[in-house]
């Protein structure tokens, strides 16, 4: 409604002429706006019913089995539902959770389906765990969340993250700080794969697995945390698979998968090398036939050899991607060895050229004619491939992987290269249908990607004036649209994708990992006792019987080619099948050491304190209007800066204004605090004047003298009272000796007449009258000494005020001076609006005034004007630009 109205009142300030027009455009704004309102409203009712679904789920699923079955029921059904039911509800201040747990970072705050902060409940993190060790919770478990509800898995692997157990507090409890070494990682992280679930204690050294996870360093060591995935045999050939075809880039920000990768990768690390060496040496086979063969007279021996190392890899190759693909379709489904077979089919047409040039070299070992089709094939590919296998290692693969990644978003734009230089294409082909041959068409391509001229100036002046015009036209125009624009678009566009690629590097780097990891899985394993051993949770090779297997290995090798070439006893093809068995076996004995014992182990992991999840993800869930280009980044990164000011003012304000209303509260307490204290003050020096009063009463007959002297003390006493209370009745006290009378002497039989009538006899019952007034005294003392505390309590109360009225006006001053970073900011946006503005006008400007030579030009040509010498005039006349910018 607000906005119907703002709408409408702009309809009236429009002119008549235009009102029509205009109203129909605000009606259909409105009606959008009316949308996306409607839009939000069923969102959120939608949002609230999944809260109370699991709210109710939460409420009837009570034992550990069936918060775990309603969890992945809930999870598969309704993934966004998922979330909800495994929060607290932050307005529920009754939940179990323990201050510890929140402590340690394990609930993160995070934004539920309903818009509320919530955290994940103790209560559903216990019952996974359960379920995770009665096996209600396995591994293809994870992998069916990975694939159908990846957020679902993300809560799922917090869940069953834990902080471990201890054995024993005393003598080996969890290290707080450690020295994690730096191994090119996104984070300084170090893992363990064993088979112990707790922080175990031998009662002597240290544990060789507890001191590789957390090495201990008094000089550089710092805050850590230990943790463990309670979810046995973690590591194998399914989760991987998910991991590698999985949309989801956020489960790549959790710390247990980072855990998880690398220790995977460490493992496999030596059949990658393997892979790499055989593949280098292959390359290296090829550019010596391309480079020396010729010029150098070769060893059949070694000639052999190299030919045996080439052949070797196109069998290996071509072996192994069928075994993978046989193995994944039985193990893994046919869904997951499609994936495969997209991911690894360049390794087979590399391995296929590989053995066909084999093939046709198999006579001589070696190349002979001078051009080889194969050759070059084979050496293009080996290169390319080479340069993709290395993005394995970080070093370069935080380099490599965002120049890949970022040609794939570039596809429409090739697609308009693609159309434009057909469309140039065709169109010099119309002025010469004669001479369509593939000369001519690399010479059209040469022309409209580097701008090089392939008609000479003699070949134009033999051209009718007709067609030279078209030429000389279509070289420009070419030029112009696809040299100057086209490619300096796609430039651009590519620096875009580069740039976004660059952001979600760590992420892209790890699922890079795990596809290469997931072919290793595949590959066949046969145990080999003595290679490899574990100790004490520690996997070691045994090298001297890896070296003395190597040099077996090379030894045969020389003998089998000795026996090929100068013998002539076997067939060539020994010297190609014998390396690829051995890499082969050396590859299966490796893939059997690093698999030992993996399907009943925990992995554990060590990081810092200070490592954030989310810093490993980039804002990649933006529009892509919003993100391309590089003056709107500008704009949003400013609009950006004035929500976040915008933001901290609100804050300010409201820290304020609740500052004020605390100090006014307190003062108000304090206040009614020395209310009350002097009405207690009042309370006790009126209770003294009326005891005073009442002994001035019952006193007993006394002579004038003791009478006067005493009104004189009544009077000094009255007056110091007044002065306590602040004031009060100036009335002057009247002596209580004056209006008693005492009575006749002959009405005391008693008395004695010997005494002196002068001398007052004392009163009975009750102390005399000089003892009370010293009394009264120290109480006036004491009130006095009451009052003057509580006028300095007043004077400190002052003073706190005075602070906080300063304390005010510095909170004030600063609240100005953010208002006045925004309205700075404010003028920036407007001046680079101001300023795209301008080079937008520039821009038709320039276009305005080509046009206008273009046009001026082509009149002069149809007039039939005599041109200068050399041909047309593209560049302007002389020293004058072409263009006048004005």
């Amino acid at each position: 409604m607000p906005m119907t109205e703002k709408l409408c009142g702009e309809q009236k300030a429009e002119a008549p002429g235009s009102r029509e027009l205009h109203g129909q455009e605000k009606l259909q704004l409105v009606k959008e706006s009316a949308m996306k309102e409607s839009l939000q409203l069923v969102k959120r009712r939608s949002a609230r019913r999944v809260g109370r679904v699991a709210e109710s789920l939460d409420v009837g699923c009570r034992s550990d089995g069936s918060r775990v079955q309603a969890f992945l029921k809930v999870a598969k059904t309704c993934p966004d539902a998922a979330p909800t039911l495994v929060r607290v509800d932050p307005n529920n201040t009754n939940n179990p959770d323990t201050v510890d747990e929140l402590e340690e970072g394990i609930f993160k705050k995070e934004i539920n389906q309903d818009g509320r902060i919530g955290r994940r409940s103790w209560e559903w993190k216990e019952s996974i765990i359960s379920g995770a060790r009665k096996k209600l919770i396995t591994v293809p478990t994870l992998c069916d969340l990975i694939d159908c509800a990846p957020q679902s898995a993300i809560d799922l692997l917090d869940m069953l993250t834990t902080h471990p157990k201890e054995e024993n507090k005393l003598h080996n409890p969890l290290p707080v700080r450690a020295n994690i070494p730096y191994s090119q990682e996104a984070c300084r992280l170090s893992c363990a794969y064993i088979e112990p679930h707790k922080w175990t204690w031998s009662g002597g050294p240290d544990i060789p697995w507890q001191v590789k996870l957390a090495p201990q360093d008094p000089k550089r060591s710092r805050e850590v945390k230990v943790k463990i995935l309670m979810l046995p045999g973690v590591i194998n050939s399914c989760l991987v698979h998910s991991l590698a075809i999985t949309k989801d880039q956020k489960i790549f920000t959790k710390l247990v998968v980072h855990a998880l990768l690398k220790h995977l990768w460490e493992s496999f690390r030596p059949l990658f090398l393997v892979d790499l060496g055989h593949q280098f040496l292959s390359t290296a086979v090829l550019s010596y036939w391309i480079l020396l063969a010729t010029q150098v007279e070769t060893p059949r021996m070694i000639s052999c050899a190299l030919w045996g190392i080439l052949a070797a890899e196109g069998i290996l190759e071509i072996a192994m991607f069928i075994w993978t693909c046989v193995t994944c379709h039985s193990k893994l489904g046919r869904r997951l060895c499609i994936r495969w077979m997209k991911r690894a089919y360049y390794r087979f047409i590399m391995g296929a050229c590989a053995l066909a040039l084999a093939i046709e070299t198999s006579q001589d070992y070696e190349p002979v004619a001078n051009s080889s089709i194969l050759l070059s094939i084979n050496s293009l590919l080996h290169w390319i491939t080479m340069l993709f296998e290395i993005r394995a290692f970080r070093a370069t693969g935080r380099r490599i992987l965002p120049i890949m990644k970022s040609v794939l978003p570039i596809v429409g734009m090739l697609v308009i290269m693609l159309f434009i230089s057909l469309a140039f294409m065709h169109a010099f082909w119309a002025m010469d249908r004669s001479g369509i041959s593939e000369i001519s068409m690399f010479n059209i391509v040469v022309l409209l990607f580097t701008g090089e001229q392939f008609l000479s100036p003699e070949d134009l002046m033999e051209m009718p004036p007709s067609k030279m015009t078209a030429m000389i036209l279509l070289s420009i125009g070419g030029v112009f649209i696809f040299l100057t624009c086209t490619i300096n678009v796609f430039i651009a566009v590519l620096s875009d994708c580069y740039d976004q690629e660059q952001e979600r590097m760590v992420c892209t780097f790890l699922k890079e990992r795990a596809r290469i990891c997931s072919g290793y899985f595949l590959r066949p394993k046969f145990r080999a006792s003595g290679f490899g051993f574990i100790q004490k949770g520690i996997t070691k090779l045994s090298w001297w019987r890896w070296v003395i297997l190597v040099v077996a290995i090379i030894g045969l090798y020389a003998l089998l080619l000795y026996l090929i070439t100068e013998i002539k006893l076997l067939t060539r093809w020994l010297s190609a099948i014998y390396p690829a068995a051995a890499v082969f076996g050396v590859q299966c004995i490796l893939h059997d050491v690093a698999t030992v014992d993996w399907k009943s182990n925990y992995l554990w992991f060590c990081h810092q304190v200070d490592v954030e999840e989310e810093s490993f993800l980039a804002p990649d869930q933006r529009d892509e209007e919003e993100t391309n280009g590089r003056i709107t980044r500008m704009k949003k990164y400013i609009r950006q800066t004035i929500k976040d000011c915008d933001l901290r003012i609100k804050a300010l304000s409201s820290t304020m204004d609740a500052w004020q209303t605390s100090n006014k509260e307190n003062l108000a307490v304090q206040m009614n605090a020395v209310s009350e204290a002097l009405s207690k003050v009042d309370a006790k020096v009126d209770k003294l004047i009326d005891e005073r009063k009442d002994y001035a009463r019952c006193d007993t007959p006394v002579s004038k003298l003791a009478g006067k002297a005493a009104g004189q003390r009544e009077k000094t006493e009255e007056e110091v009272l007044t002065a306590a209370r602040g004031g009060g009745s100036k009335e002057p006290v009247q002596d209580p000796a004056d209006t008693l009378r005492p009575p006749p002497t002959d009405t005391m039989p008693h008395e004695e007449p010997s005494k002196s009538p002068k001398e007052p006899s004392p009163p009975r019952g009750r102390p005399p009258r000089d003892s009370l007034f010293d009394v009264g005294v120290g109480d006036i003392d004491a009130l006095k000494e009451e009052v003057g505390s509580i006028k300095g309590s007043l004077k400190e109360l002052k003073d706190a005020v005075k602070e906080q009225g300063e304390t005010q006006e510095e909170l004030r001053t600063h609240c100005e001076e953010l208002k006045e970073a925004v309205n700075q900011q404010r003028e920036t946006q407007q001046e680079l609006q101001r300023t795209c503005k301008d080079i937008q006008d520039l821009l038709a400007q320039v276009v305005r005034i080509a046009e206008t030579r273009q046009s001026r030009k082509s009149k002069k040509r149809h007039e039939g004007e005599p041109e200068p010498p050399g041909g047309a005039e593209v560049n302007g006349r002389g020293n004058e630009p072409c263009f006048s910018l004005g």
